[in-house]
């Protein structure tokens, strides 16, 4: 499959970027887990998935009925604010399955913990619903003196938490992406799972703040790892 890094709204494919003519910023790798198709799926694709005949390597049919997703919220780090000191109040709003839930708000800060799950359900559920739907994230600054501001958004289609190992996604950083900014203007953590009809919960863990991939402090964290591991 052709495959991408996900950047919100920005792409990068085989190291060539697409669709932002005016980045200036060079971007790093992110994780295989966060690497899905390059483009839309066909309508071809989309009707196999809605009538069961699969998608890539898998052949399993989504099934009809009612459907469970939940989102750890772990934290953002590198957050552009909007403040003159570059610092936000910050909560992230996600949209899935027909409704919209949020973190709370975590004031004044770059780097929030924000530590929660959120939940979403919606019954009467097929594939062909999946197929046209995407579970998208949208960090805000809550200034209470103005309205509150993007920094910045990322969205995923259904079908890629549908076909992933167990339904799940784990611990999956997203780069958030402005319509208007060049830059990647934050990240943020989280892990997604799945619950389609007939299925069991899994737990998913938690997991608490860590280096954004290809920063100074995960290159830190590598060395001393490998240090580590060479002395014993």
């Amino acid at each position: 499959l052709g495959l991408r890094w996900l950047y919100g709204e920005l792409a990068v494919v085989r190291g060539e970027t697409h669709d932002a003519p005016n980045l200036k910023r060079t971007l790093a790798p992110l994780p295989a887990s966060m690497r899905v198709k390059s483009d839309k799926w066909s309508a071809a694709e989309a009707a196999a998935a809605a009538e069961g005949r699969g998608v890539g390597a898998s052949e399993e049919r989504p099934p009809t009925g009612e459907y469970t997703l939940l989102v750890y919220v772990a934290e953002a780090r590198d957050v552009q604010g909007r403040d003159a000191n570059g610092m936000a109040d910050c909560a992230l709003f996600v949209d899935a399955l027909d409704a919209t839930e949020r973190t709370r708000c975590v004031p004044s800060t770059r780097n929030p913990l924000f530590d929660q799950t959120l939940f979403f359900s919606r019954k009467e559920t097929d594939g062909a619903y999946l197929t046209r739907r995407s579970v998208a994230f949208s960090l805000y600054d809550m200034n209470t003196l103005a309205r509150k501001a993007l920094i910045g958004s990322f969205s995923l289609d259904l079908l890629e938490v549908f076909y992933a190992p167990e339904r799940t996604l784990r611990s999956a950083w997203l780069g958030l992406a402005h319509p208007h900014r060049s830059e990647v203007q934050a990240f943020v953590r989280v892990s997604l799972q799945m619950v389609a009809p007939g299925d069991a919960l899994r737990p998913m863990g938690r997991f608490g703040p860590s280096p954004v991939p290809g920063s100074p402090a995960a290159a830190r964290a590598s060395a001393a790892s490998v240090a580590s591991s060479t002395a014993a």
